[in-house]
């Protein structure tokens, strides 16, 4: 049996961790012991922009140190389906992203440059994050924890495939 958030074992062989995966599912299996949890964690400010910026498209970048890609897609106006395959196939994710608002004139809600994110991996790893989105709309920044942890697990770094 694998440990939690561990790989399990596949008999082609393929999908097996390669060093920096399997650090970043260790410190996702490790977290939970380590107390803390969604109030403690910082996230930053969010801020409408003068313009709208969309999460939606194919991000290129990593999670932790796993590079891949990362398919965001609608489902409602403000929630969002993340899908991230790692480049060696070692990691999959797959992220609920809802994006937060703020007044806007008149008091109105707008989207925000943040989305708070809830991932799972599909083998028993769970957690929280949150993501960035810059102000020309062509990257994403943010942190990823375990359990209700939004940081610890790693960081997510992408640029917007053109």
């Amino acid at each position: 049996m694998a440990a939690r958030g561990g790989a399990s074992p596949r008999p082609s062989g393929r999908g097996r961790l390669r060093a920096p995966a399997l650090g970043l599912v260790a410190a996702l299996a490790l977290l939970p012991a380590c107390g803390g949890g969604l109030r403690g964690d910082p996230v930053p400010p969010a801020q409408a922009y003068d313009r709208a910026v969309t999460f939606e498209g194919i991000w290129e970048g990593e999670v932790g140190e796993v590079f891949g890609t990362l398919e965001v897609t609608p489902l409602e106006p403000l929630r969002l389906r993340g899908l991230f395959r790692a480049q060696d196939e070692s990691l999959t994710l797959v992220l609920a992203v809802e994006r937060v608002t703020v007044a806007g004139p008149g008091g109105a809600p707008r989207p925000a440059n943040l989305a708070h994110v809830t991932w799972q991996d599909g083998r028993g790893g769970r957690g929280r994050g949150w993501l960035l989105i810059n102000r020309a709309g062509t990257t994403l920044t943010g942190t990823l924890g375990s359990g209700e942890r939004t940081r610890g697990a790693g960081i997510w770094t992408f640029v917007r495939r053109p």
